[in-house]
C-alpha cells in the first residue's frame, strides 16, 4: 500500500492526459495514433499557437509530429501545417550544424585515442529516429573514462572550444558540450565504463562513425536520468523510451535490470518503466515488469527520499497535495512522516555537513504551508 502511494506520488511529475495524447499520436501507428490525435487536437484548444509560441517540450515535438501526420494519413489544419514545416525546415538547417560539430569533437578526442561514447540527444538522432532532425538536441553530451575527462577536456579546448566548467565546453555556436564520467550523476559507486565499453554498439553519425550505449544501458540512463525534474517538462525522454524498448531484446532487458540492481534509481525507474508500458503502450516484458517492482519495493530510506523530494519539488506550489492525493490515511501519514523526516542519508547527500541541523529548517518551511 505504500509502495502505491509512492509511485502515486512520483505520478505527479508524469505527463498529464495532453501531454500522452501527443505522445501517442507521435509514436502509435494506424488507428491508434489517429484517434490520440484527435483527443490531442480537443484537449489542447489552438494547435498552431501551441506550436509556434511553446518554448518546451511540444515545440521540440514539432518534426516528429508532422512525421507522424504524414505516416498515419492525419488531415490536419494547414496553419498548422505551415508552422510544423517551418519547425521542420528550422531543425534541419540546425541539425546540419550540430552534426558538423559531433564530427570536431570526436576527431579532437580519437586524436588523442580516448574512449568515448555517445549519448542521449547526439546518439538517438542518428540510431533512433528515422532522421536526425526528428530528434531536438541542444547539447552534445559523451561519456568518457574518468581518468581521461581532463585529456578529454583539454583535447577539445586545443581545438577551439571554450571551457565553461569543470566537464563542460562550449564551440564558438554555443553549442555545449558535456563530458561525463558515469551515466547517472548518482550512480557512484555502481558503474563501471569497462562493462559498458565491452556492451558498446556502433553508429553512423552523418558519415562519420562513433560508438553508442547498448539499448539495455541507455534505457537505463534514460530513466534513471530524466527521472527527477524532468519528466513533465521534456516529453523527448518519452519518445527516447520508447523507441529504445522497441529495439530491446532479452539480453539487453538483463542488461538494464542488472544496472538498476546496482543504482538508486530503481523506484524512479520502475515509476517511468509502468508509464511507458501503460500510457504509451510500449512493450515490456511483463517478467521485466514484475522485477522492477520487487526493485522498488526493496528500494533503501534515501532513494526513497530523494524521489519523493524531487516529486514534491517538481509540481509546483500545489506539490505538496499532489504528492499526498490518491493514498490511504495511513499511507498518507508515512509520506508526510517521510517528507517532513528524510532520512539521515538523504540529508547527508542533499545538504552535506549541514544535514543535521536541515530538519528544523524543513519543519518551518511545511508548517507555513497549507496541507490536506
Amino acid at each position: 500500500m505504500v509502495l502505491d502511494a509512492l509511485r502515486d506520488a512520483m505520478r505527479a511529475v508524469m505527463p498529464g492526459p495532453v501531454e500522452t495524447s501527443l505522445l501517442r499520436a507521435c509514436l502509435l501507428p494506424g488507428d491508434a495514433g489517429r484517434e490520440a490525435w484527435e483527443r490531442f487536437e480537443r484537449e489542447s484548444g489552438d494547435l498552431r499557437e501551441l506550436f509556434r509560441a511553446d518554448h518546451g517540450s511540444r515545440k521540440r515535438l514539432g518534426p516528429l509530429v508532422a512525421s507522424a501526420l504524414r505516416r498515419n494519413a492525419i488531415p490536419a489544419d494547414p496553419a498548422l501545417l505551415t508552422v510544423l514545416r517551418t519547425s521542420h525546415l528550422r531543425e534541419e538547417l540546425r541539425a546540419e550544424i550540430y552534426c558538423s560539430i559531433l564530427s570536431e569533437v570526436l576527431d579532437s578526442l580519437d586524436s588523442l585515442d580516448i574512449p568515448v561514447l555517445v549519448l542521449a540527444g547526439a546518439a538517438f538522432g542518428s540510431t533512433l529516429y528515422a532522421a536526425p532532425v526528428l530528434r531536438h538536441s541542444h547539447d552534445i553530451d559523451l561519456l568518457v573514462r574518468e581518468g581521461d575527462l581532463d585529456r578529454a577536456a583539454g583535447a577539445l579546448k586545443a581545438g577551439g572550444f571554450r571551457r565553461t566548467g569543470p566537464s563542460q565546453l562550449e564551440h564558438q555556436r554555443a553549442l555545449p558540450v558535456n563530458l561525463h564520467r558515469r551515466l547517472l550523476p548518482s550512480d557512484e559507486a555502481g558503474f563501471s565504463f569497462e562493462a559498458v565499453w565491452s556492451r558498446r554498439r556502433e553508429a553512423d553519425f552523418a558519415g562519420r562513425t562513433g560508438s553508442v550505449l547498448s539499448p539495455g544501458d541507455n534505457l537505463f540512463q534514460v530513466l534513471g536520468r530524466d527521472g527527477p525534474g524532468r519528466s513533465r517538462r521534456n516529453l523527448q525522454w518519452a519518445c527516447d523510451a520508447w523507441l529504445l524498448i522497441g529495439r530491446m531484446k532479452e539480453a539487453d532487458w538483463r542488461v538494464f535490470l542488472e544496472q538498476v540492481t546496482t543504482s538508486r534509481a530503481a523506484l524512479w525507474c520502475w515509476v517511468m518503466l509502468e508509464y511507458l508500458a501503460e500510457g504509451l503502450l510500449a512493450d515490456v516484458p511483463g517478467s521485466v515488469r514484475s522485477a522492477m517492482l520487487e526493485q522498488a519495493a526493496a528500494a533503501g530510506a534515501e532513494e526513497r527520499d530523494r524521489a519523493l523530494y524531487a516529486a514534491r519539488a517538481d509540481s509546483g506550489t500545489s506539490g505538496m497535495r499532489q504528492v499526498l492525493s490518491g493514498s490511504t490515511a495511513g499511507a498518507r501519514a508515512r509520506l508526510l512522516a517521510w517528507l517532513l523526516f528524510p532520512s539521515p542519508g538523504y540529508m547527508q547527500s542533499a545538504y552535506g555537513s549541514r544535514g543535521s541541523t536541515m530538519y528544523l529548517r524543513r519543519l518551518l518551511s511545511y508548517a507555513t504551508r497549507s496541507l490536506p
